[in-house]
């Protein structure tokens, strides 16, 4: 995993200073512990970053039942919690490690790649360690969607390399991130079906009509962050009124991190078909004889297909020769032969249909925005002095950072998003917040830096006491101010201990703040304790009053999954 320091302002947009922590501020003996070994610290927990091997799962996953076949690999394949009405069980993609025992101290290097191809991937990992001149190194295949590492890139954790399902992504990633990534040709391609439910799909062509009238209700994972929901909606562009577009629009939703659009048909009485790369669809129906899906294709408006190329990001030099040797690999005829084995194809001379160009995808995920608004959020991280406490290894500050980074990359570009930093007198009225980056849309590339550049400056103004109640008042209200027709503005307040601000509102008077909603404005409140220090009665009080929720997590990865089901929003 490369890990960048703090970015210089050569990647474009206005350049981030964290000014210093307020002047005066008594420093207790347990502060003056904690920053005295801070610069250790952390610098042991940033090289062990770079071996970590992450593992990202949806949410409520770890409570449900594995039925996976070792011949499925990284797909493991659950239960749906509390569905009851799918036969059959559905996907979650998780991470693949594969550890080079042939040298003592190999690389580790971490291969972002789409979730359906995360068992096919990490055999051809595997089919390349066993190279007799094979370079020494480990692995990590990690799924991830190809939207989420476009949006990540600017941020200060990277993948080593990354596998993407269509150009589109690296260019917008590109363009954003300012950065000049280039991928190989592609070495594996895959259609895009409908996956149906056969009690509804007695034919195997259907009309784009009948998939948005509701004859046979088609779903879409979210085509502002899903490659196949993309494709699906160019596919039908022009043969959706409005009105259908609309409809089809309030049955969608945004995919969980490694989840497979195949889950999305779970309600019977509103779902019967979702789009997929076909081998997912494949490797359903042989992990679930008895309950099949079925692959339909719409009688006009093909889907493009799937396209899966290798792009080099880390740029050292021994990762650099390695993953040279890797994408070298992946053109072979061995690697065509497993490529093939797992039902995809080599590529071919000519993709048809072609898929949009970036303008073209640009303008869809625009006309989708109109009828399905994307989210609008504050997000308000602690760096008060327990945030250099450790968890996982590393600091909580750091875990804030790159959970924080990854939750808002997984949203639609569409997306706007305010980072606040609190403590205690931060503003520069003495607001217990900072702002860090006002709400903006990710489209724009100054956003992505500042963003990114915010969350690699935490530790520069970590210290001192917590603000908690004055936070969370004025992140409600800043998500208030956020909030449009259809779409509910969201405050989202990581905390790592309970409010430690003698002069700051009361318990009565916060929980009175957050009750009060207009409706014309309405808010979601989620607060996020971290660890064992927060007070969950206290936090669950004030979360209900404003009509939230309080998450109480204790690992980095629930971290990353609280942040990214509350910055998607209410489904």
């Amino acid at each position: 995993m490369t890990t960048e320091g703090q970015m210089t302002d050569d990647r474009g947009g206005d350049q981030y200073l964290p000014p210093p922590p307020p002047a005066q501020r008594r420093v207790g003996p347990y502060e003056a512990s904690l920053l005295a070994n801070r610069e250790r610290a952390e610098r042991a927990a940033r090289q062990r970053l770079t071996r970590r091997r992450r593992t990202l799962v949806a949410a409520g996953a770890a409570a449900t039942a594995v039925l996976a076949a070792a011949a499925l690999g990284a797909w493991t394949w659950l239960d749906r919690p509390g569905s009851g009405t799918m036969a059959g069980v559905a996907p979650v993609a998780t991470a693949q490690s594969h550890v080079d025992h042939g040298c003592p101290t190999p690389p580790m290097l971490t291969v972002a790649v789409p979730e359906a191809l995360g068992t096919t991937f990490s055999d051809l990992v595997h089919g390349f360690q066993a190279l007799p001149d094979a370079p020494c190194a480990s692995f990590t295949v990690m799924p991830r969607a190809s939207s989420t590492v476009a949006q990540s890139l600017a941020g200060p954790v990277r993948p080593d390399a990354w596998v993407t399902d269509a150009a589109l992504w690296l260019d917008q990633a590109n363009h954003r991130a300012g950065l000049g990534l280039a991928a190989d040709e592609p070495f594996a391609t895959s259609r895009v079906v409908l996956a149906a439910r056969t009690d509804v799909t007695p034919r195997a062509a259907v009309s784009w009509a009948e998939l948005a009238a509701g004859e046979i209700p088609i779903t879409l994972p979210d085509p502002a962050t899903s490659t196949a929901g993309l494709f699906a909606l160019a596919a039908a562009s022009g043969r959706w009124s409005s009105a259908q577009l609309r409809q089809v629009a309030a049955r969608s939703r945004q995919l969980a991190p490694g989840a497979s659009a195949l889950g999305l048909l779970d309600d019977p009485h509103k779902d019967a078909a979702a789009p997929v790369a076909e081998p997912e669809l494949a490797a359903y129906n042989a992990a679930n004889p008895s309950a099949q899906l079925t692959a339909v294709v719409p009688s006009e408006g093909a889907v493009a297909p799937l396209e899966y190329s290798f792009v080099p990001v880390a740029d050292g030099t021994v990762a650099s020769k390695v993953l040279r040797s890797l994408a070298d690999y992946l053109g072979s005829d061995a690697a065509r032969a497993v490529i093939a084995r797992h039902g995809f194809s080599a590529p071919g001379a000519a993709v048809s249909p072609a898929p949009p160009t970036p303008a073209a995808a640009g303008a869809l995920r625009e006309e989708w925005a109109d009828v399905d608004p994307a989210p609008r959020a504050v997000v308000a991280l602690d760096v008060s002095a327990s945030s250099l406490s450790r968890l996982d290894g590393e600091t909580i500050l750091d875990c804030q950072a790159e959970s924080t980074q990854l939750a808002v990359a997984s949203l639609p570009d569409r997306s706007s998003v305010a980072l606040w930093y609190f403590a205690q007198h931060l503003g520069p009225r003495g607001e217990d917040h900072r702002v860090v980056a006002d709400s903006a849309p990710l489209t724009a590339p100054a956003q992505i830096h500042t963003i990114a550049r915010g969350l690699g400056g935490m530790s520069e103004v970590a210290g001192g006491d917590r603000g908690l109640y004055d936070t969370i008042v004025a992140a409600r209200q800043a998500a208030a101010a956020t909030a449009v027709a259809g779409r509910p503005g969201t405050a989202v307040i990581v905390t790592t201990g309970p409010n430690d601000d003698d002069v700051s509102a009361s318990l009565t008077a916060v929980t009175s703040a957050v009750a009060k909603a207009d409706p014309a404005k309405p808010v979601q409140l989620v607060i996020i304790g971290i660890g064992t220090k927060p007070d969950g009665a206290v936090l669950t009080e004030i979360a209900k009053a404003g009509r939230g929720q309080y998450v109480a997590v204790t690992t980095r990865e629930e971290l990353t999954a609280a942040l990214t089901r509350a910055l998607s929003g209410p489904t």
